[in-house]
């Protein structure tokens, strides 16, 4: 398996490119990509890239920028996950209450002859 990995790792981080692509520019705009969109969420794409660095730990061409991209995407899932806007609810403003439906008497359903 190791071995596996090791042969075709250029591939394995072709997929890791084409998800990151895939999460960030097509999203969910094309059904079949839409499946692989969301089932890959973004953590998913974090530990995959955490594989991706380990097997290219020899090569610092590769090393460095997959650790930087690795860096920038788990600062992402950080702020999409943790980023709660506090909003307070001015609730002296909402005095009224619209019931439209109230008024109406007539029956909902047609009567059959």
């Amino acid at each position: 398996m190791i071995i596996f990995l090791y042969k075709y790792k250029a591939y394995i981080h072709g997929v890791y490119t084409f998800f990151i692509l895939l999460h960030f520019v097509i999203k969910d705009y094309l059904f079949p990509l839409s499946i692989l969109f969301y089932a890959t969420p973004l953590i998913l794409i974090i530990v995959l890239g955490l594989f991706i660095t380990i097997f290219y730990y020899k090569q610092k061409r590769v090393f460095i920028p997959s650790t930087l991209v690795l860096i920038l995407l788990s600062f992402q899932f950080y702020l999409s996950q943790f980023n709660v806007l506090k909003t307070k609810a001015n609730l002296a403003k909402i005095d009224s209450v619209l019931f439209w439906n109230i008024a109406k008497n007539e029956k909902v359903f047609p009567k059959f002859i």
